[in-house]
């Protein structure tokens, strides 16, 4: 997923406009974000912030950290349960 869809997605689920959003990150017009959303335009690193702030994420979860973590932690408890399951002696 790239960062724009990753826009896209928050933004959606808290109910933001993209013109809401874009006065909160001081554009002038809404197809702003639309660029940014559709990769057609980078967002300036100092603005990363703001935005996180006006989404109502941490800037971790603006680019997936915590989903990363929470995956990982996922699969190495799957792998576990296997490994038990694999070396518990069956009651025969």
């Amino acid at each position: 997923m790239t960062f724009g869809n990753r826009v896209r997605d928050i933004r959606k689920q808290k109910n933001i406009t993209q013109e809401k959003l874009a006065k909160k990150l001081d554009f002038r017009h809404a197809s702003a974000i639309s660029f940014i959303e559709n990769g057609k335009r980078r967002l300036d690193a100092e603005k990363i912030p703001t935005l996180a702030n006006a989404l109502g994420v941490s800037i971790d979860e603006l680019f997936f950290v915590q989903n990363v973590v929470e995956l990982t932690t996922k699969e190495v408890e799957e792998e576990e349960d296997e490994s038990i399951t694999r070396f518990t002696p069956s009651s025969e």
